[in-house]
């Protein structure tokens, strides 16, 4: 006899909601990564303002996009 306990498992389940809520998290993180990488890298090339507030956009649209799509997932179980 195993000295493990066993754990009773739900099978997971994939939905269009939950995977936008990781593509937002995703942008998320990229975009934080390319505005820090910018701004510290870069800081007195011509792109540095462009692609920083690029970074930026990908931020706040992925934030937008974390919170649409796990209230949809939310309502999808």
């Amino acid at each position: 006899m195993s000295d493990k306990p066993e754990f009773k498992t739900e099978p997971t389940t994939w939905s269009p909601g939950l995977i936008g809520f990781y593509a937002s998290c995703a942008a998320v993180s990229i975009g934080a990564a390319v505005a820090a990488m910018v701004l510290v890298v870069f800081p007195d090339e011509d792109f540095t303002v462009p692609a920083a507030g690029f970074g930026i956009f990908m931020v706040v649209g992925g934030g937008i996009g974390c919170w649409r799509c796990l209230k949809a997932a939310r309502h999808e179980s």
